[in-house]
């Protein structure tokens, strides 16, 4: 186990000095001298364990200075800490100066201690640090181990802080963006926001992409009777149906203009009119969006309003790719191996110490999708001991084979079945299936291929249609 990183922020680099003498046996020790330094240390580095800032900076330029007291420097650090980071921070004073100690309290300090008493004596300030990691380590434990439960697994610093994220974000109702490489989890963590908001309404996903540009607007929205050529009936679009819970909108960075201004409106004043409606209906939902897609870049293009933007990203979780996160491998294996094993058989699996080893060491372009995908591979093609050789077959397994994992049963390896099948063909296939194995029940058939029920409803008349 790598031992903790201290991070000093101190105009002199006394502390620096005398800490690594006495402990650098026990621990990493960065040292910066400013505040600016520092925050740039923060921002290209998750490893930080514990915080050690002085309060006073008169030895630096004004001109590298964040605020304009030096005295109070530290404070306006501590402030931009807290705006990036949770990491344990301990204010070192000079004096003990009890209304600057308690607003550095309220401003997110963990702790604090005098120089004089660390002179007297320097293990005052290992016991400090010792009991603040202790603490830290309670806390990240317990976060590790509720999200965990709720099927989020990682144990990983990166983790841990979109962990610690989205149990900051939850309760409240602001909109929610998820932005990540493809496979890295962004629904799923979209639905432990849900499940932690406390909200008593369902979790509707969406995936933009997936629903057709003419179409989007009727089944955000919901339409009237008589609205238009075959709507024979009222039908709640995905804003009604997620009343009183969660609409998740994926891949929000394809949404025509003309869709970004409606979403926008409705964002704005938390109320919207159905196609062939004419009364306003009030929006009692909460948004949460996902993308794999840089929005600023799309916003400078002109491809994304900006006015969308801020009104979308109130609130922003990066999922990290899984080879940004390796330490948590073994931990999803684990998992995958215990909970989705009895798909593919009925053995209790195991896996060599080598093909572990492999799969730690690979890089994961498809991330954590990619990863089950080739866990499922390779206990279709064993008996139950996943091998190096295994594994390595999976990885290489040529694109022609098609693994199709539709909602929460096993579909199978279907050779060849690309080179022979339009993606259309093989999506009309997967919903079909689905809806015989839910023997008819469409809301259960819609949370088994991961779609809102109102798309199952579009694709199956689409089916039908083409059928007759």
């Amino acid at each position: 186990m790598e031992k903790p990183l201290i991070l000093i922020v101190d105009d002199e680099d006394l502390l620096f000095k005398i800490l690594t003498a006495k402990f650098g046996s026990d621990y990493r020790i960065e040292y910066k001298k400013s505040g600016k330094g520092a925050l740039d240390y923060l921002r290209n580095n998750n490893e930080v364990s514990c915080i050690l800032l002085d309060k006073n900076f008169k030895h630096i330029p004004r001109s590298e200075l964040l605020g304009n007291n030096p005295e109070r420097e530290g404070l306006v650090i501590l402030k931009e800490i807290r705006s990036i980071s949770n990491v344990p921070v301990i204010m070192i004073t000079s004096y003990a100066d009890p209304l600057s100690l308690v607003e550095a309290l309220k401003m997110g300090a963990d702790d604090y201690i005098e120089y004089e008493a660390i002179a007297v004596d320097i293990s005052l300030l290992k016991h400090r640090i010792e009991r603040t990691l202790k603490s830290t380590r309670y806390e990240e434990a317990r976060l590790i181990d509720e999200f965990a439960s709720l099927g989020v697994i990682g144990k990983s610093k990166k983790m841990i802080e979109v962990f610690k994220k989205v149990k900051s974000v939850a309760p409240l109702s602001v909109p929610v963006l998820i932005t990540g490489s493809t496979g890295t989890g962004k629904e799923l963590i979209a639905r432990t926001i849900h499940k932690l908001s406390g909200r008593i309404g369902e979790f509707i996903p969406v995936n933009i992409s997936a629903v057709p540009e003419t179409l989007l607007e009727s089944e955000l929205l919901g339409y009237k009777r008589g609205a238009f050529t075959g709507a024979t009936r009222d039908h709640p679009g995905y804003i009604r149906m997620a009343e009183g819970g969660t609409l998740f909108i994926d891949e929000i960075g394809d949404i025509s203009p003309n869709i970004q201004a409606k979403l926008l409106r409705i964002m704005e004043d938390e109320e919207f009119i159905p196609v062939g409606g004419v009364k306003k209906e009030k929006v009692n939902t909460r948004f949460v969006f996902a993308t794999n897609k840089n929005i600023e870049r799309l916003v400078s293009e002109g491809k994304f309003r900006e006015d969308l933007y801020y009104r979308v990203k109130v609130y922003s979780i990066h999922l990290p790719d899984l080879k940004e996160r390796k330490e948590d491998i073994l931990e999803l294996v684990e998992y995958i191996l215990t909970t989705r094993s009895s798909l593919v058989s009925n053995r209790t699996p195991c896996i060599t110490r080598e093909a572990l080893q492999y799969l730690k060491n690979f890089d994961w372009p498809g991330n954590v999708r990619q990863l089950e995908n080739v866990i499922l591979r390779c206990l279709v093609d064993t008996n139950g001991i996943i091998t190096l050789k295994d594994v390595v077959k999976a990885l290489e397994s040529k694109k022609d084979e098609l693994f199709i994992n539709v909602g929460n049963f096993k579909e199978g390896i279907i050779s060849n079945y690309l080179s022979s099948h339009t993606l259309k063909e093989i999506e009309e296939r997967a919903i079909l299936e689905t809806v015989k194995r839910a023997k008819g029940d469409l809301k259960k058939a819609a949370g088994m291929l991961g779609i809102a029920l109102s798309t199952l409803y579009v694709k199956l008349n689409k089916i039908k249609g083409k059928q007759n």
